[in-house]
C-alpha cells in the first residue's frame, strides 16, 4: 500500500498506498534545568554572524519563563470540536462546544462504536470484545477532517481556516451504512449519509478535492476494491457514486486555484498509456501534450511533487519511454499546466540543460519523490530535500524548482534529519550529527543554529522538528543532549533562522501547535503559520506559548490527569480551543487514555471531556481539533 500524503489548500493527494561540515562554532548551551520541571530559558542574542563564517553567539542571562494568565492568539475559532470515545457503553463520536465556565459535551453518533469497539454476543448473551475494525494506525483513513475557509480570490488567501466537515465510515466489516458526514458548523449536527453506496472503503488510496468556500462540495476519488469511486460530500443518499472506467488510473488531482476548489484529475489511460485530463464530472478534457508538440504517450507512472502553484500548475514526476531519457529506473520532473485541451508538460532543466530525476520501480507504479516533510511550497517555488539515490550514501541536496527550471542550492555531507522548513528567506534543516542549520533561499550563508559542545568529549545530541510550521523567523524543535555519562538534558527549543536568538526550555518537549486561521493558496496544513506552540514539562504541566514571541511567557493550562504522563495533539488547528489526548505508557502499550480540552486564553483551563479513561487508542480527537 502506498502511503504518500500531500495535503493541498485546495487539492489533496491523500493517503495513497530523511551534516554539515565541521567548524569551530560553539553555540551556547545555557544552564541545566533546576530539576523541578520548571526549567530555564536561555536567550541568545548576537550579530547573526554565527555558522561557518563566525563564532558562537554569546549567551544572555538565564530567565524563568514568565507566567501569563492567557495568550491573545491570532485565530478566534469558537465552533465545535470533535473526538471519538471508546469506553464500554460510551463509544461513539462526540461534540465539544466551548463556552461558559466549562464546555458542553454531547454524543453525536453512537453507531461508530461498531468500528471503534466492536463486540460479538454469543447465544448465552455474553459479549466478547473484538479487535477494532477502525485500526488506530489508520484512523485518519476512516475518520477524516475536511477543511473550510473564507477564501478571497483577489488576494488568494483564506481567513477563518478551520474544519468544515467530518467524513467517515463505520469500519471494516461493520454493518453497511455507507459513507457519512457531519457538518461541523451545524447547531445540532447529525450524521448525513453520502451517496447510496453500501460497499464502502476507508481512504487507503484516495484523492481529495477540497472546496474551501463550500466544504460540503468537497469531492473524494476513493479506491474501493478494483473501482475508483467519485464521492461528492453533498451527494444525496439515493445517488450512487460515479465510477471511473477500469482502464483509467488516477495519478494527480488538479486545482482551480482562483476558486479554491477542484478542477479535475490527471489519469493514465492504460489503453495507450497516454496522460489524460478529466474534469470534476469525470468527462475527458483532452490528452496532455508536450509543450514542444506531440501527445504524452507510453507513460508507465506519474506522481505529483508538492502542491499546486498559484497558476494551478503542478510538478509531476513522469516515467515514460518517449521522454529524452529512456530509462525504466528513473522518472523525470516536469511542470504540468492544465488547459482546455488537456494540458501541457513543460521541460524543467538546470542551467546546464539537465533534467531532475527520481528513482522509479520497474515492478510497480511508485516513484521515489521526496516525502511531504522534505518539501516546502512557497508561491511559485518548491524547495526539495533530496537524499542521494546511491545505497548507503551520506549526503543530500537541497533543490529549488520554479516555473522554468531547477537549481541546486546546497549539498550536505551527512544524512538529513526529519524535515525541511522555510521561514522568510531562510531554509532550515537538521542533519544526522544533531545540528540545526539554516541557509538562505539562494543557498548561501550557511549557519549552524544548534550543535553539541565540541569541547565536551561526552557531548552528543539528537534533534527533531515536530512541525514544519514557523512564525516570524522562529522555528521549533526538540533536543535531547547528552552532556556526560548517563546524563542528558531534554529541551524544547525555539530559534530564529537568522541566528540572532535562541531559547532553550529545559526539562520540556514541544508536543503540538495551533495555526493562525489564515492561509494562502498553495500552502499545506503542515506549513501553516503558527499561532501557539504547546509544551509538556517534566513535572506534567501543559503550557502554551505564543509562536511569534515565545520568550514573552507561557500560560499553564493545567496538570495532566492523574496517572497520565504523556500527551499528544493530532494536527494543527485554529485556536484558542483545542483537544488533546493524554495517556500512560509508550509505543503500543498505552493505557488510561483521556481526551482533554484546553483554552489558551485562560490559565488552568484543562478539563477532561472523554466519558472515562480507556486503553483503546481510538479514544482521541479528530485531526485538526
Amino acid at each position: 500500500m502506498r502511503t504518500l500524503t500531500l495535503f493541498l489548500m485546495i487539492t489533496a493527494l491523500a493517503l495513497t498506498g530523511c551534516g554539515g561540515s565541521s567548524n569551530d562554532d560553539t553555540p551556547p548551551t545555557g544552564t541545566n534545568g533546576n530539576g523541578n520541571g520548571n526549567g530555564n530559558i536561555i536567550g541568545l542574542n548576537g550579530n547573526g554572524n554565527g555558522g561557518d563564517n563566525g563564532g558562537a553567539l554569546p549567551p544572555v542571562d538565564a530567565f524563568q519563563l514568565p507566567a501569563l494568565s492567557g495568550l491573545s492568539g491570532d485565530a478566534d475559532y469558537q465552533g465545535a470540536l470533535f473526538f471519538t470515545a471508546t469506553g464500554e457503553g460510551e463509544a461513539g463520536l462526540y461534540r465539544v462546544q466551548p463556552g461558559g465556565a466549562s464546555p458542553s459535551i454531547a454524543l453525536v453518533d453512537d453507531r461508530l462504536a461498531e468500528g471503534l469497539r466492536p463486540t460479538i454476543v454469543d447465544v448465552f448473551g455474553e459479549a466478547t470484545e473484538l479487535p477494532p475494525m477502525i485500526s488506530p494506525s489508520e484512523y485518519d483513513r476512516f475518520i477524516r477532517a475536511v477543511p473550510a475557509g473564507d477564501f478571497d480570490s483577489t488576494s488568494g488567501t483564506a481567513e477563518n481556516f478551520r474544519v468544515g466537515q467530518i467524513f467517515y465510515n463505520y469500519g471494516l466489516l461493520a454493518e453497511a451504512r455507507g459513507y457519512q458526514r457531519i457538518d461541523v458548523g451545524a447547531g445540532n449536527p447529525e450524521p448525513i449519509r453520502v451517496t447510496s453506496d453500501d460497499n464502502v472503503s476507508p481512504l487507503f488510496e484516495a484523492y481529495i478535492q477540497n472546496d474551501l468556500n463550500q466544504s460540503d462540495n468537497t469531492a473524494i476519488l476513493n479506491r474501493v476494491g478494483n473501482d475508483w469511486r467519485h464521492i461528492p460530500l453533498n451527494a444525496p443518499d439515493d445517488t450512487p457514486a460515479a465510477i471511473l472506467p477500469r482502464d483509467w488510473r488516477p495519478v494527480a488531482p488538479l486545482a482551480n486555484v482562483s476558486q479554491a476548489r477542484g478542477l479535475g484529475y490527471l489519469v493514465i489511460d492504460e489503453e495507450d498509456d497516454s496522460l489524460v485530463m478529466i474534469d470534476m464530472a469525470l468527462d475527458v478534457v483532452g490528452t496532455a501534450s508536450y509543450s514542444n508538440g506531440g501527445p504524452v504517450l507510453d507513460v508507465r507512472a506519474a506522481q505529483p511533487v508538492g502542491l499546486s502553484a498559484p497558476d494551478g500548475s503542478i510538478l509531476l514526476a513522469v516515467a515514460a519511454t518517449d521522454t529524452e531519457i529512456d530509462d525504466s529506473e528513473y522518472a523525470r520532473l516536469w511542470r504540468y499546466v492544465p488547459d482546455q485541451d488537456g494540458g501541457q508538460l513543460h521541460s524543467l532543466t538546470n542551467a546546464e540543460g539537465d533534467g531532475l530525476y527520481f528513482p522509479h520501480s520497474i515492478f510497480g507504479f511508485a516513484i521515489a519523490v521526496p516525502p511531504e516533510n522534505f518539501m516546502v511550497v512557497d508561491g511559485d517555488y518548491t524547495y526539495l530535500l533530496i537524499q542521494s539515490g546511491i545505497l548507503f550514501a551520506m549526503d543530500f541536496d537541497i533543490v529549488r524548482v520554479g516555473a522554468d527550471g531547477w537549481t541546486l542550492l546546497h549539498t550536505e555531507e551527512l544524512v538529513p534529519g526529519n524535515a525541511l522548513l522555510k521561514t522568510g528567506n531562510h531554509l532550515v534543516y537538521a542533519n544526522a550529527a544533531g545540528q540545526i542549520i539554516s541557509i538562505d533561499t539562494q543557498g548561501n550563508n550557511r549557519r549552524i543554529l544548534d550543535r553539541n559542545d565540541p569541547n565536551n568529549m561526552f557531548s552528543s545530541q539528537d534533534v527533531s522538528f515536530f512541525t514544519q510550521g514557523t512564525r516570524d523567523g522562529w522555528v521549533y524543535y526538540n533536543r535531547d543532549e547528552q552532556i556526560g555519562i548517563n546524563e542528558n538534558i531534554e529541551a524544547a527549543v525555539a530559534a530564529r533562522a537568522d541566528g540572532s536568538e535562541r531559547i532553550d526550555i529545559h526539562n520540556a518537549q514541544w508536543i503540538g501547535v495551533s495555526h493562525t486561521g489564515q492561509a494562502t493558496v498553495g500552502e499545506g496544513l503542515n506549513t501553516l503559520t503558527l499561532s501557539e506552540v504547546f509544551l509538556l514539562r517534566e513535572n506534567g504541566e501543559l503550557v502554551a506559548v505564543g509562536a511569534a514571541d515565545p520568550a514573552a511567557g507561557g500560560v499553564t493550562l493545567g496538570q495532566l490527569p492523574a496517572g497520565n504522563d504523556s500527551v499528544q495533539m493530532f494536527g494543527a488547528g485554529a485556536g484558542p480551543h483545542r483537544l488533546l489526548t493524554t495517556y500512560s505508557g509508550e509505543g503500543s502499550n498505552l493505557s488510561d487514555i483521556n481526551v482533554i480540552y484546553v483554552n489558551t486564553r485562560a490559565e488552568q483551563s484543562l478539563e477532561v471531556v472523554s466519558p472515562s479513561p480507556d486503553n483503546n487508542t481510538n479514544q482521541r480527537p479528530i485531526g485538526g481539533f
